[in-house]
């Protein structure tokens, strides 16, 4: 590594030191903080229990939807390559075809 990291390193480790021993030994506290341990337990599942609701249905629908594929009449399969776009296309005969699209 270069000198320049090393740098970087030991420029962070020594803001972060201060900052730990500077906050650390503040003599200072906010005196109105009550501790709302009912309103954070609130807010930290309310959330959670809404996203389990949207998510019942949703699954359903989505396995509903896929017991009609189990005998397809044609398949598609595209690949996503870093440039461009592959695709195999196997239709209603034997035959298939392979292409690329830029």
């Amino acid at each position: 590594m270069s000198w320049l990291d090393y740098m970087h390193y030991y420029t962070i480790i020594i803001l972060i030191s201060y900052n730990y021993y500077f906050i650390s030994n503040n003599g200072y506290t906010y005196r109105k903080l009550t501790h709302g341990s009912f309103i954070e337990a609130i807010w930290t599942m309310l959330p959670i229990i809404i996203l389990v609701l949207l998510s019942i249905p949703s699954m359903k629908i989505l396995y509903m939807n896929d017991e009609g594929t189990l005998n397809p009449s044609m398949t598609v399969k595209v690949l996503g390559n870093q440039w461009f776009w592959t695709a195999e296309y196997s239709g209603f005969d034997s035959n298939s075809m392979d292409f690329d699209m830029y």
